[in-house]
C-alpha cells in the first residue's frame, strides 16, 4: 500500500523519479507491527531494526514467562499483563514516530509483499524454536482435572528439561493399541513413576503400599463399587478391577526383563504392541508381540507413567484401556499458570478467580 509524493525534479537533474519516492503509512505501519513484531519497521525501511526485533521478541517473551511464573498469584498477572502491552505499546508508537519522519520514503528492492510474507514465515519458526521449545499454551477441554484445572482454563506450561516427577500436572499425548500417538493432548497428574506400584482400595491411591494423602483439590462421586466389581473398559483388559479398586500394577521402567506367562501374557502383550514400531501396520506389531510372548522374555524399551485425573471418578486416565500407561517421551510439558477461563467470556468473575493461578 503506497502513496506517491509527488515531484518537480526531473531524472535528468540526478533527481531520484517521483514514482519511487512514497509516503509510509504511519497507521498502516503501526498495525503490521501490532500484527507482527519487526513488520512495520520492516515496511518503513528500517530493515535492520525488523530483524533485531523479530530476533529479541520472543528472548523477551521467555524472560516474562520465567519471571510471571516466579511472582505470587495476583502480582504475577499485574507482571505479565503490564509488560507485555507496554512493549507493544512502544512498538507501536515508535514505528508510527518513524512513518510519519518517513515523509520522502524511496521504496526499495525488499518493499514486496512476498518478501513480507517471507519475514513472517521465517520469524515465526525462530519464536517456536526459542518460545515454544521452553513453554507451550493450551487450553483445558473436559473437567477431568477439577477443581485444580477447568473446563476452559487457559494455561502456560513449562516443558521439560529432565524426567517428569510424581504428581506434577502434565500435558501428554497417548497411544492406541496399535501403538501410534493420538492428535490431542491430555491433562492428568502424574501419581506413579517408573518402577512405582500403584493400588487403589475403595477410592485411596496407595503407591508401593503407602496411602498417597488427602489432596483438598480431589473430587469423588457417592458411588460405593464393590471391589468384585469388574469395569470392562479398564485396563489391562480382562482384570477384575473397576476405577475405585485398582490393582496392584507394576510401572515398568526402560531395561526390565519380564518374564511373560500365563497369568500376565495379556496385560504385556498389550505394552509390547505399543512398544512396536511406529511404522508397523497393527497386525505387524500383533505378530511380534506374539514372537515375544512365545520366547517368554521381554526388556522394557521405555519408561513408564501412570496417571489420573483430581476428579477421580470423572476422569478417562491411565485406569482406561483408551489411555493406559504412558510413555516418558509422550509427557509434553508440566502446567504451571493458568492464565485465563474463557469459558464465558462476559463472567468475568470466572476470569478473576482463574487468572494467575500458579499450578505447583
Amino acid at each position: 500500500m503506497e502513496e506517491t509524493v509527488p515531484q518537480n525534479n526531473s531524472p535528468e537533474d540526478g533527481i531520484i523519479k517521483s514514482a519511487d519516492v512514497t509516503y509510509r503509512i504511519p497507521w498502516l505501519a503501526a498495525l503490521l507491527n501490532f500484527i507482527w513484531p519487526g513488520l512495520g519497521y520492516y515496511y518503513n525501511g528500517n530493515f535492520g531494526l525488523g530483524i533485531a526485533w523479530a530476533v529479541v521478541n520472543p528472548i523477551i517473551y521467555v524472560i516474562i514467562l520465567w519471571v510471571t511464573l516466579e511472582l505470587p498469584r495476583g502480582i504475577n498477572l499485574l507482571f505479565f499483563w503490564g509488560v507485555l502491552s507496554s512493549i507493544y505499546l512502544f512498538r507501536v508508537i515508535d514505528v508510527y514516530r518513524l512513518a510519519r519522519k518517513n515523509k520522502n520514503y524511496v521504496l526499495k528492492s525488499q518493499n514486496k509483499i512476498i518478501l513480507y510474507i517471507l519475514f513472517i514465515f521465517i520469524s515465526s519458526f525462530f519464536l517456536r524454536g526459542v518460545f515454544f521449545y521452553n513453554y507451550e499454551y493450551y487450553s483445558i477441554p473436559t473437567g477431568s482435572m477439577e477443581n485444580t484445572l477447568q473446563v476452559k482454563d487457559r494455561v502456560f506450561t513449562k516443558v521439560y528439561d529432565d524426567a517428569p516427577k510424581k504428581n506434577d500436572v502434565t500435558v501428554y499425548y497417548h497411544r492406541d493399541f496399535g501403538g501410534k500417538v493420538e492428535d490431542s493432548p491430555f491433562s492428568h497428574r502424574i501419581v506413579g513413576v517408573p518402577g512405582d506400584t500403584v493400588k487403589i482400595i475403595d477410592k485411596v491411591l496407595y503407591v508401593n503400599n503407602v496411602e498417597e494423602g488427602d489432596n483438598p483439590a480431589y473430587v469423588y462421586d457417592k458411588v460405593k463399587r464393590p471391589s468384585n466389581f469388574a469395569n470392562p473398559r479398564i485396563y489391562p483388559p480382562g482384570l477384575k478391577w473397576n476405577e475405585d479398586n485398582y490393582g496392584p500394577l507394576y510401572i515398568p521402567k526402560k531395561g526390565d526383563v519380564i518374564t511373560i506367562d500365563s497369568g500376565n501374557f495379556y496385560y504385556w502383550k498389550l505394552l509390547i504392541i505399543k512398544e512396536g514400531d511406529e511404522e508397523n501396520t497393527s497386525s505387524q506389531n500383533e505378530r511380534y508381540a506374539a514372537q515375544i510372548i512365545t520366547d517368554g522374555k521381554y526388556t522394557v524399551k521405555h519408561n513408564y507413567y501412570f496417571l489420573m485425573g483430581d476428579n477421580r471418578n470423572n476422569s478417562l486416565d491411565s485406569r482406561f484401556q483408551n489411555v493406559g500407561l504412558i510413555r516418558e517421551e509422550d509427557v509434553l510439558s508440566k502446567v504451571r499458570l493458568v492464565l485465563m477461563n474463557t469459558g464465558d467470556f462476559f463472567n468475568f468473575l470466572v476470569w478473576g478467580t482463574r487468572a494467575g493461578t500458579k499450578i505447583e
